[in-house]
Order: structure tokens, then C-alpha cells, then sequence
């Protein structure tokens, strides 16, 4: 077996570098998309890792997403 040099990689061009920028996930534009009155709106959250399984185990027992079954628990907490 030959040892070979690896394939010369090629130099980004501007039409590349422009193709990337104009794609939707390409360039150093943030992923992040307009907000319009009633979108929701990403957040962050911290909990211990038995929680996570716990809440885990209790959206696949209703066979729904864990953002679903948080939505909905938050929602049942603040309606009035």
C-alpha cells in the first residue's frame, strides 16, 4: 500500500463564499427568525438530570415531543 498525499483542497471563491452567505443556515448570520405578535419565542432552561428523564418518560407515555409537553404543562400552570 502507497502512502499518497492527500487531494489539494480547493480556495473559496467569492461565488462560493456568496452561495453560502445566500443559503438560509450558511454565513455568520445569527439562525435566529423575525418575531411577529402571538410567535413564539425560544428559551432557555436548566433542570437536574432526573427531572429531564422523569418529564422525558412522561411525554412519551402521551407520545408527544418534551417542547410540547412543556408548553402544555406551562400552560396549564399559568391559565386562569
Amino acid at each position: 500500500m502507497t502512502i499518497k498525499k492527500p487531494p489539494a483542497r480547493l480556495a473559496k471563491t467569492d461565488a462560493i463564499e456568496q452561495f453560502i452567505e445566500a443559503a438560509p443556515d450558511g454565513g455568520s448570520k445569527p439562525a435566529v427568525r423575525p418575531e411577529k405578535d402571538g410567535e413564539s419565542v425560544q428559551i432557555t432552561l436548566r433542570i437536574s438530570k432526573a427531572d429531564l428523564a422523569t418529564l422525558d418518560a412522561a411525554a412519551q407515555r402521551l407520545r408527544i415531543p418534551r417542547a410540547s409537553f412543556i408548553r402544555q404543562a406551562v400552560w396549564l400552570a399559568i391559565e386562569k
